[in-house]
């Protein structure tokens, strides 16, 4: 996953429940906080009306001031964690207008996804930001072995 990072992908993190996606986030947070501002949001996040009302929680009252205040910043990466409880995926504004605007801004992205979902990812991914180039990562249980 570092390495679709530093080749300027994104990456997707996919497993069953409980398998670990968000602790393997959490491990290497460290080290991804070295080189980026990141910003983290759960899927269940964008279940608001408006974007302005995602931001409210980035004490941002717009997405323009969001934008214009990263715009310096050459490393930007948005964790989503639990990419399948955003309500209503594939019907969303403002999750689709949201990625859309961070990804002409040169955003990466991580989202961890429980791996049910994630062919309903890849197709949204498909239709709504085309151009994201990406990496999928599964995390399977450790063996007793």
């Amino acid at each position: 996953m570092l390495n679709s990072l530093q080749e300027k992908k994104s990456a997707i993190l996919s497993g069953c429940p409980g398998v670990g996606k968000s602790a393997v986030l959490k491990s290497i947070f460290g080290i991804l906080s070295k080189t980026y501002d990141i910003m983290v949001l759960r899927g269940d996040d964008f279940s608001v009306k408006n974007i302005d009302d995602l931001l409210s929680i980035t004490h941002h009252h717009d997405l323009a001031s969001f934008v214009q205040f990263y715009q310096s910043v050459e490393h930007k990466l948005l964790v989503v964690d639990a990419v399948e409880n955003v309500p209503n995926l594939n019907n969303n504004h403002v999750f689709d207008n949201f990625l859309y605007e961070l990804a002409n801004e040169g955003w990466l992205f991580i989202f961890t996804i429980r791996d049910s979902y994630i062919n309903n990812f890849d197709s949204w991914i498909g239709r709504n930001l085309q151009s994201l180039s990406y990496d999928t990562v599964e995390v399977k249980p450790f063996s007793q072995e």
